[in-house]
């Protein structure tokens, strides 16, 4: 029968499942990174990575891409074991990052497209 999923190993000797479409195309991977940590990635038809899912040292985190590779929102922890998230434009770009001040009190930060800091601007609701 046609192979639809692969069980093996990383380069660096780590456990990977790799499942496959009809096509014989990766659509998800499960996979241990070079920090040790796991990873679940989902693919589009064209092999191109549009989510993460893994493990960090600080916590868990999730990362959406667009067909291009290029990240356009990061769900994490920080170091210090705080919530974030950070939404990029297709250049890869930090548009806006929500988190928290070393103080614990709820922060955003909004940025131009050339990575500068800049005045935040309500949405309407």
């Amino acid at each position: 029968g046609q192979e639809l999923v692969q069980l093996g190993a990383t380069a660096d000797g780590e456990g990977a499942v790799t499942t496959l479409n009809g096509e014989g195309k990766i659509l998800v991977q499960l996979r241990t990174m070079e920090d040790g940590q796991g990873m679940v990635a989902t693919l589009n038809g064209e092999g191109q990575i549009l989510v993460e899912l893994g493990a960090t040292v600080s916590g868990g985190a999730v990362r959406t891409l667009n067909g291009e590779g290029q990240t356009l929102v990061q769900l994490g922890t920080t170091d210090q074991g705080e919530g974030m998230v950070s939404t990029l434009n297709g250049e890869g770009k930090e548009l806006v990052r929500l988190g928290s001040t070393k103080n614990g009190v709820g922060a955003v930060a909004v940025f131009d497209p050339s990575a500068k800091r800049a005045p935040g601007i309500l949405m309407p609701r």
